[in-house]
């Protein structure tokens, strides 16, 4: 059996088990609050699917960018945040489905596929096959694994970093930066990789610069792109960023951590808010602290490559250096380099990676039932 086969029998029992759950959990919770007669209609089943950012991105893969930056509420302004890469994606689809939830869907299942092949290659690489196989089960079945599926950005960005971080590895770093560039056509936390980059090119090096840094230039080439887009059609170089910080996101900004830390926290304990909406902030608090404690470990016992380690800081630093935390649980999906170390932890241990990783396939169920009915995930 050949090296790609053996990489395909670890990863398409996770990819099918994933999947399988990503797509009935959602029919099945709408089906059961349906009040249609019979079988619920098709725009029902769509709906389930097209929800909070998704909405974003189908409207962005059918309509294209507002011309006119309007960032007032339920105005069209916000969607300049959101970068082109993923909605090309399924405008490129939509030529076949015709239909733009669909051709997501197709988009983030055919691509969690190539992530958690390119997830198992780089695993292979720094461990064993075992350890590949149990960080292929994990991330598909992580507590918020239901975006890698759904119309959002994850599994593209999850897939383009992965292929980026493993041609690295490899000593490619001309395709590694390509690859990365495209992560970043993707979301602008694509920025990460630019110092995990630069790291693993001087330790290769022996901290020694060299002609091959010059690729790195390549990386952020595509935000360079849309900010030039932007300015042609909008005036502004920076609209995405504004957009961020419109009434749209709720005024949100850069600050320190600590600042959106504290901002989250009394979102809980200072809140008038009702019980639904102080949970959503408990997970955001709960998720954006187990970062920063597994950048910590990570740093501590240097269980990694120093690049991996420094990717997973910078992602963690990119989701929470905000005036408020914000769908951090979904954001570090991308810390995925981390379920390393956390094989390091449990490979003596076969029953506590089983407990781990059904309890965690248990949250992912939940996660895509309380998606699907409308409710705010992350």
């Amino acid at each position: 059996m050949t090296v790609e086969g053996s990489v395909w029998r670890l990863v398409l029992p996770p990819f099918l088990t994933a999947r399988l759950v990503g797509l009935a959990v959602p029919v099945l919770a709408t089906w059961q609050q349906s009040s249609a007669t019979g079988i619920p209609a098709w725009g029902e089943l769509r709906t389930a699917f097209d929800r909070w950012d998704s909405e974003s991105y189908v409207a962005i893969a059918e309509h294209g960018y507002p011309s006119h930056l309007d960032f007032g509420l339920g105005q069209p302004g916000h969607l300049v945040a959101f970068f082109p890469g993923y909605p090309m994606l399924i405008r490129a689809v939509m030529v076949v489905t015709r239909d733009a939830v669909v051709a997501g869907l197709l988009v983030s299942t055919a691509l969690e596929l190539v992530a958690l092949w390119l997830l198992a290659g780089l695993v292979l690489r720094e461990r064993d096959r075992d350890a590949a196989r149990f960080a292929t089960w994990a991330v598909a079945l992580w507590p918020y694994a239901a975006f890698l599926g759904l119309v959002y950005t994850e599994a593209t960005f999850v897939a383009a970093v992965a292929g980026s971080l493993l041609l690295a590895r490899r000593g490619r770093m001309g395709a590694a930066c390509l690859v990365g560039a495209l992560a970043c056509a993707t979301r602008v936390t694509g920025l990460a990789l630019v110092p995990a980059l630069l790291v693993e090119q001087l330790v290769r090096r022996r901290w020694r610069p060299s002609p091959q840094l010059a690729w790195l230039l390549l990386v952020p080439v595509p935000v360079l792109l849309f900010g030039a887009y932007l300015r042609l059609h909008t005036g502004d170089w920076l609209a995405w960023l504004h957009a961020e910080g419109s009434v749209s996101f709720d005024y949100r900004h850069l600050d320190w951590p600590w600042v959106g830390g504290r901002a989250t926290w009394d979102s809980v304990v200072r809140s008038s808010l009702p019980a639904s909406s102080t949970y959503v902030f408990a997970l955001e608090l709960v998720w954006g602290i187990a970062g920063a404690a597994v950048v910590a470990a990570l740093w501590i016992t240097r269980r990694l490559p120093a690049s991996l380690t420094v990717y997973c800081t910078a992602v963690w630093l990119l989701s929470v250096c905000v005036s408020y935390w914000i769908s951090v649980p979904r954001y570090e999906i991308a810390m995925f380099p981390a379920v390393i170390a956390l094989w390091d932890l449990l490979a003596r241990r076969p029953d506590w990676r089983a407990t781990a990783v059904a309890t965690s396939a248990g949250l992912f169920a939940f996660g895509a039932g309380i998606y699907a009915t409308g409710r705010w995930l992350g």
